[in-house]
This record gives C-alpha cells, sequence and structure tokens, in this order.
C-alpha cells in the first residue's frame, strides 16, 4: 500500500503549500506512519493533519472536527462492548481513505471520470486536490454518526430482554424508538450568500445559488435527483420521511445522520467565517450526498419506487469509491461486541490494483473457513457495484 500511496503524493499538489506551508509533507508522514503501524496514535494523527489542512478559519486549539471523530471512537470503545456484535470505525475509516487515493492513482480510468466530475469554477486547480479534499471529508466523516446507532441497538438488546420473560410472550420483537431532539433545528441551513463586492460576479458564475434550498435535506434530494436522473419531489419526499422508515422498520441509518451532521458543521462554519459560498454547495454538499449514498442506495434507490440498478462511477463517482473501499475494508478491525469472537475476520490484507483489476488477497489466521466472507464480500459489491465500467476484474479471494 505505501508504494500507492507514495505515487499519489509525487502528483498531488497542495494549494496552501504554495503560501509557505508543508501539509503535503505533513499529511505524507503520517499516512506512511499509520500504514507502517496501524493504530489509534497514527490514525489520530491522520485526522490532525488532514483536518488541520483544510481547517477553514482560524485555527483553535484542538480542531473541532477531530474532536467530534475522537468522540465516535471513544463511544464504540466504551459503549460497544454491551453489543452482541460491534467493530471498529475508527482504524476504519483512515483505511478506507487509504485504499481510494490507491484506487485513485493506480486506476486511469476511475481517476479520468473523477477529475471531471469534482471541477466547478472555483475548484483547486491544484494536481489531484479538489479529488484528495472531497474523498478525505467523505471518507473520514462517514460513520461520525455510528454512536446514535450504537445507542439505538444498545437500548433494543435491553429492551428486548426484559420483554422476553415469560418466553414466547411477545409475537414480535419490541422496538423503542429515537427522536433526535432539534431535528428541524439540524436540518436547518440558512442561504450562504456572497459579500455584496463580489455579488455579480458570483452569480455569473453560480446563476443556480441566486436562490439555494435552505434545509439539508432539500440539497441532497437535489443533488440526488441530479446525478441519477430521478425525479426530485420523489426522492425529496423519501428522504423528509425516512426518519419515520427507520422507526417504523426498527433502524438507524448512521449514514443519513452522518451526512446531516457533517453539512451542518461545515455550514456553520463557513457561514461564520465568511468564507465563499460555493465552498459549501459544491465540495461540502457533494462529500455529504456521498456519506448519505453509502447505506441509502442500497437501502432504498435500488428498491421501489426508485429501482436503480448497479451505481455506476460516471453518476456519483465519490458514492461509488466510498462504497466500494468500505466494502473492501475489512481486515485488522478490533472486535468490541460480545459474540464477535465467534465470527472469523481477516487480520490482514494483499491489495494490487491498476488498470486492469483489484486484487484484494485476505489474510486469515491458520484453520479459519474463509469461504463465506469471500462468498459474501463478492456478492455485496456484485449486487451493488457497476465494476465492469472502470476495472475489467475484481478479485477477491484469501489465504491462511
Amino acid at each position: 500500500m505505501q508504494n500507492y500511496i507514495n505515487e499519489f503524493f509525487n502528483n498531488l499538489q497542495i494549494w496552501e503549500d504554495y503560501q509557505g506551508n508543508k501539509y503535503k509533507d505533513r499529511i505524507y508522514n503520517s499516512l506512511s506512519s499509520f500504514i507502517f503501524q496501524p493504530n489509534v496514535q497514527t490514525a489520530t494523527l491522520v485526522y490532525q493533519e488532514f483536518f488541520s489542512t483544510y481547517w477553514i478559519g482560524i485555527q483553535q486549539l484542538k480542531n473541532p472536527f477531530v474532536e467530534l471523530i475522537e468522540m465516535v471512537r471513544k463511544y464504540e470503545f466504551n459503549a460497544g462492548k454491551l453489543l452482541l456484535n460491534h467493530r471498529d470505525h475508527y482504524i476504519h475509516s483512515v483505511n478506507v481513505f487509504i485504499l481510494g487515493l490507491a484506487i485513485f492513482s493506480r486506476n486511469s480510468n476511475f481517476r479520468s471520470v473523477v477529475t471531471k466530475y469534482v471541477m466547478y469554477p472555483d475548484s483547486y486547480s491544484t494536481h489531484y486536490e479538489e479529488f484528495f479534499y472531497r474523498w478525505g471529508l467523505c471518507s473520514l466523516f462517514h460513520d461520525i454518526a455510528y454512536p446514535l446507532e450504537i445507542t439505538y441497538k444498545q437500548a433494543n438488546e435491553y429492551i428486548r430482554f426484559i420483554h422476553n420473560y415469560p418466553k414466547g410472550h411477545f409475537l414480535t420483537q419490541p422496538t423503542i424508538e429515537i427522536n433526535l431532539p432539534f431535528f428541524e433545528q439540524l436540518v436547518n441551513i440558512p442561504i450562504i450568500k456572497p459579500s455584496s463586492q463580489y455579488s455579480s460576479e458570483f452569480y455569473n458564475d453560480y446563476p443556480d445559488l441566486k436562490d439555494p434550498y435552505t434545509n439539508s435535506l432539500d440539497l441532497l434530494a437535489q443533488k440526488l435527483a441530479s446525478c441519477f436522473n430521478i425525479n426530485l419531489t420523489l426522492i425529496k419526499d423519501n428522504l423528509f420521511q425516512f426518519v419515520d422508515i427507520m422507526k417504523k422498520r426498527g433502524f438507524i441509518d448512521h449514514g443519513y445522520y452522518s451526512s446531516l451532521i457533517m453539512l451542518q458543521w461545515y455550514h456553520s462554519l463557513i457561514t461564520n467565517t465568511s468564507w465563499h459560498p460555493a465552498y459549501f454547495y459544491y465540495p461540502i454538499v457533494d462529500s455529504s450526498s456521498s456519506i448519505l449514498l453509502h447505506n441509502y442506495y442500497k437501502q432504498v434507490l435500488m428498491k421501489p419506487p426508485f429501482n436503480l440498478g448497479l451505481l455506476n462511477p460516471n453518476q456519483h463517482p465519490l458514492a461509488f469509491l466510498l462504497m466500494l473501499c468500505d466494502e473492501l475494508q475489512d481486515w485488522n478491525r478490533k472486535t468490541y461486541g460480545e459474540n464477535d469472537n465467534q465470527f472469523n475476520y481477516p487480520i490482514d490484507i494483499n491489495f494490487t490494483v491498476n488498470d486492469d483489476i483489484i486484487s484484494a488477497i485476505y489474510i486469515f489466521t491458520k484453520g479459519s473457513d474463509n469461504k463465506p466472507f469471500i462468498d459474501n464480500k463478492k456478492a455485496i459489491i456484485n449486487s451493488t457495484l457497476d465494476t465492469q465500467s472502470i476495472i475489467k476484474n475484481i478479485l477477491i479471494s484469501s489465504i491462511n
């Protein structure tokens, strides 16, 4: 993996470094340290360096975005033990980040698709940086709402336990409902306007932003309708009703809430620092929609009334990459759940990527039955992603 990261960073340019900074070196060094020794300390350094590089405004003593991710780590470390099944997402997200950089660097078909997709009038002119920025946001932030899912599962396990006496008393398993306080406040995002000095130039470049939506769900619906050519009213209704759908079906989609949290936090940051509005409405909304889609695409958009087929990278390349890397990254993940020791997980991977293949050879301990794991990986990827549009073969196998 280190060779792929070397190749990516040999081509990467960081705009801030032309102002006398050394952000590229610092991020590269943090990633190299993590690859050499993946643990909480080296993962934390990656988060710190990335969000320091792309921090908007005055740098605080401790970056609140790093604190947010750190809270996720602490929560699953302490609370994940109360679940039957739960594994690490803190180190996992850094590995997802690295996998995406490797695929982008080595697969020219995907790189060509992404490079065109991320361009807008004020995108980074520096080589690879617009992709690097957006990919870092969606890969490192894609699981930030997991504490909500952990809380929901914990409470349901206890509720079901106390309602399990006498056995067979309930025909269906009881579930609780989670109502987020101030949900309307979470999704409310007032219009970010340009300064009056540049308003004429801004609206010439961005005529669609003269009257943008003021709700995160509206923004996400608009993005999805555009990418997948689906009815705007239909997708908007589903996103607004999705909280009630989750309650009715008894689950929490952390991707849905992660995308909303990211939009609200960055909206506040850009508003308070009076930065360019397009920095929110383009890269932030795009990365946030990728986070939404990493579960929502399969759970919702591939089912009625949308009935979409396999996700093609041309439709939403960052969501495609996130779903692919999130599924592939399944090695060396710390287990917290009570029953996790009953399952067979890989301890490492031999990973190869180029224009023709992606090869993922998972390494298991001796004597492990690897076939169910490998079959499941193949089935999930083949049933959700149109990988052949950018690569001839994805080879998934295992060794002991």
